[in-house]
């Protein structure tokens, strides 16, 4: 069990690099007439998009087309400030007392790079706590045999956010009561454990939260769907990973938890970038906390930040400026704070989040990158920002 936490405790993220655009101004020095006020309407991009409900699609461009569900896509922009963050540490005994139901004593362990962290393990659980030497990181990864045959059917956005290979969600339905625990009453249970535990809810309250309930008949459903993609086979050993009967003591809620600053929703770059808990009738038996933050006291600056049109016209022009003869799709977009990290330290930086890639065709998913516009600048970045 200690390999497997090793090898997950090393499994992080990617970076993405600066690329300028410019966003081209139309200039008038008189007030336009009828026909050019009709004009302008005509050539809005946000006209030239259907929005129906969440969902907002359409073409852009010749080559460039944009497909998202986000609901929160058109609201107000407003002003919000760079944001001087440091992590927070979180009490990583308090998190083993309700991990595991009692006391455990830590050892310390050093890791495969020779950094120390905190291990805790009893039965089939392990759970580790680290920080980095820098400062910059600090994780707490706890699992359990039971997370392990879960996460085998049950997968949250795997790979690319839009595979939907991989991708078993839709088999499972949010906030419906399981048998041993109203949905309500977890999610309280979970929150405050975590609040408690330290995690800064005041400066980074929730924004949104998905609680999936995993009943028996679902967790079927999904196996039986990633057996027809051959996807239940170990590639590390070979063997199959099918479960195939599943009971009520299987069924779980799995919770993932959103949060944001100044009402703006962090930024998670990968499924990993969540609060996560998996909870059954045996009460916690997966926990993951990925960086938490604390703002560092100082004169906040806020700026007006670029529109969602200003955004759109950005990347229109960028995408001219790599264009490569294939069609190019946007499957998601949505205005975040992005983390970011230098030798001077972290601050957390608005930005247009833009989900972006080369469409191979219907039988294949968009294979899709991670784009971002500094929403004050106007720069377009694949990496860290300089």
């Amino acid at each position: 069990m200690k390999k497997k936490l090793l090898i997950l405790l090393l499994a992080m993220n990617l970076g993405l690099t600066a690329c300028a655009s410019a966003i081209p101004q139309k200039e008038t020095s008189t007030a336009p007439s009828q026909t050019e006020t009709s004009e302008l309407k005509e050539s809005s991009i946000l006209d030239q998009l259907i929005v129906e409900k969440d969902r907002t699609y359409g073409k852009l461009s010749e080559n460039l087309t944009i497909d998202v569900t986000n609901e929160d896509l058109y609201k107000e922009v407003g002003e919000h400030a760079i944001v001087p963050v440091k992590m927070k540490s979180v009490d990583d005994k308090y998190l083993a007392d309700r991990f595991f139901n009692k006391k455990i004593e830590p050892s310390e362990v050093l890791n495969q790079d020779g950094e120390l962290y905190t291990l805790y393990e009893e039965g089939d659980k392990s759970m580790a706590h680290s920080v980095d030497e820098s400062g910059l990181y600090e994780n707490v990864f706890g699992f359990s045999d039971f997370w392990s045959q879960t996460v085998n059917v049950f997968h949250y956005k795997m790979l690319q956010p839009k595979d939907l290979i991989w991708d078993t969600t839709r088999y499972f339905e949010k906030d419906k009561d399981l048998s041993f625990a109203k949905v309500l009453e977890v999610k309280e249970e979970v929150v405050k454990a975590l609040e408690e535990s330290g995690y800064n809810f005041k400066e980074f309250p929730l924004y949104h939260e998905e609680v999936f309930a995993l009943t028996k008949e679902k967790l079927k459903e999904a196996e039986d769907f990633l057996i027809k993609k051959d996807c239940m086979t170990d590639l590390r050993t070979g063997k199959s990973m099918v479960k195939g009967k599943w009971t009520t003591d299987d069924e779980a809620y799995y919770l993932y938890l959103h949060t944001a600053y100044d009402g703006v929703p962090l930024y998670e770059e990968s499924a990993s970038e969540r609060l996560k808990v998996l909870y059954n009738k045996d009460k916690i038996q997966s926990i993951e906390i990925i960086n938490p933050l604390e703002v560092i006291p100082s004169n906040l600056e806020k700026k007006p930040l670029i529109s969602l049109e200003e955004a759109l016209k950005s990347l229109i022009a960028y995408d001219k400026n790599i264009l490569d003869g294939k069609e190019h799709k946007v499957s998601d977009m949505k205005l975040c704070y992005y983390l970011n990290r230098n030798n001077d330290g972290m601050t957390l930086i608005p930005v247009w989040y833009v989900e972006y890639g080369i469409v191979y065709g219907d039988d294949q998913p968009t294979n899709a990158n991670n784009l971002f516009l500094n929403a004050i600048t106007g720069e377009w970045f694949m990496e860290e920002i300089s």
